[in-house]
């Protein structure tokens, strides 16, 4: 798939010049790399993606199911297709520093893989407020064929301290929930 890529430095492969879903979220519209090593060598070995699959990571990126922040200040990214049955889960770091520019920052695509083991663990994700975005016209599909439950309306938000994106209208619009 990357046969005869070479990485633009330490980080890996550009797979998207600017992010506008990252932006939006906050993180900036920079570029997003592969980490070469991580994602691609050790990933292709632990899961069933395929090429193909592979391929449209920088379109889930884009357009996620859900978006999920964490203590650590990584972001986990739910693609809108399931595998097998199972969610794909990207997993990335906003805003990294590139190698000898401390001005440019990166986003890295850590890795992508389906979940197969277990659950994720959603209702607590969102009871802990990390929840950043869901897309409610794609979740009720989403749910039915993952056996997941993400939310369908963001009217459960109303009242709490949540900050999500919501795009049953429009990709940008955010309230306050």
């Amino acid at each position: 798939m990357f046969n005869g890529v070479i990485p633009i430095d330490k980080y890996g492969i550009r797979i998207l010049d600017k992010s506008d879903a990252l932006d939006m979220l906050g993180y900036g519209g920079h570029e997003v790399v592969w980490a070469v090593k991580h994602a691609i060598v050790d990933g292709i070995y632990n899961h069933d993606l395929t090429a193909d699959d592979w391929k449209k990571v920088p379109e889930w990126i884009e357009n996620p199911v859900a978006v999920f922040k964490h203590d650590d200040g990584h972001i986990t990214i739910v693609a809108p297709e399931l595998k097998n049955g199972q969610p794909i889960i990207i997993e990335l770091k906003p805003k990294l520093g590139a190698q000898g520019d401390r001005r440019k920052k990166l986003h890295v695509v850590l890795t992508a893989f389906n979940k197969n083991k277990g659950k994720l663990p959603i209702a607590r994700m969102i009871q802990e407020g990390n929840l950043l975005y869901i897309n409610t016209r794609k979740s009720p599909a989403f749910n039915r064929g993952s056996r997941h439950l993400l939310p369908i309306s963001t009217d459960e938000f109303r009242g709490s301290k949540h900050k999500i994106y919501n795009v049953a209208s429009n990709f940008g619009s955010k309230r306050n929930y």
